[in-house]
């Protein structure tokens, strides 16, 4: 589904091209919308707003991210990082990275690489070379980072924060009553998590979470995602709601 106004009205476009499985991640870059299927079916692009979609490729990849800086397209895989400067014609290795890429994030011309039980990477030569992070042994799920901070979850639902560009990491979950995260927004520097039927918030680092629930009730929470202007949350089976 697609939406020019926020998420007021939602029109429903062509899958007819993509396979029958979950989109697990979707960047936008000029024209084109690149679209990572679930499992090892690769990566498709859609050049007409979702109207029509082709396959590019990478059919045994398991798609984790989808990134951009200016023109470049980066793509996280189960085998590494690789990009494309025309829109998915061809595509190129990243550098030194080559483990399975579990979550993937850009911040201005640095990139992030999360790695299946190897922790965090970093990258600021967009992917020419590649510097370990921190929290080694973690499988990383999500990460965002703005500023010095870098925040990201891992598959354990936990979610570990740095001030220091990734020198240092600690947990906080004060005011939280469950604390398996199942995903987590930045907007700013405000934060806000998901749990599996309450949502959180605090802002900045070091100040206590607190339920930012009205107008939500017995729903599972699925996704959060937000823009500079507003938080969206998906559910599971009641729909999309924003904040």
């Amino acid at each position: 589904y697609s939406s020019s106004d926020q998420g007021g009205t939602w029109v429903k476009v062509d899958t007819a091209e993509l396979p029958n499985k979950p989109v697990r991640v979707l960047t936008v870059n000029g024209p084109a919308i690149y679209a990572g299927i679930y499992g090892d079916r690769g990566l498709y692009r859609s050049t007409d707003s979702g109207e029509k979609w082709i396959s590019m490729g990478l059919p045994n990849e398991v798609v984790s991210g989808t990134v951009s800086i200016g023109a470049k397209v980066f793509l996280g895989s189960s085998t590494g990082v690789c990009y494309t400067t025309d829109h998915g014609e061809t595509f190129h290795d990243a550098g030194t990275f080559k483990f399975g890429v579990s979550a993937l994030e850009a911040k201005d011309a640095m990139l992030f690489a999360g790695s299946w039980d190897g922790g965090l990477y970093s990258s600021k030569d967009e992917g020419k070379t590649w510097d370990y992070v921190g929290l080694r042994n973690q499988t990383i799920s999500k990460i965002s980072a703005f500023g010095t901070v870098i925040a990201v979850r891992t598959n354990s639902g936990s979610i570990f924060t740095s001030i220091d560009n990734g020198i240092t990491w600690s947990e906080d979950y004060r005011g939280m009553s469950d604390k398996f995260v199942i995903d987590f927004e930045t907007i700013n520097s405000t934060f806000f998590a998901v749990t599996l039927n309450k949502i959180y918030s605090r802002n900045g680092i070091g100040s206590e979470w607190s339920t930012v629930n009205t107008g939500l009730s017995d729903m599972y929470y699925a996704v959060l995602f937000g823009d500079f202007s507003a938080l969206y949350l998906a559910t599971e089976f009641s729909g999309v709601f924003r904040c």
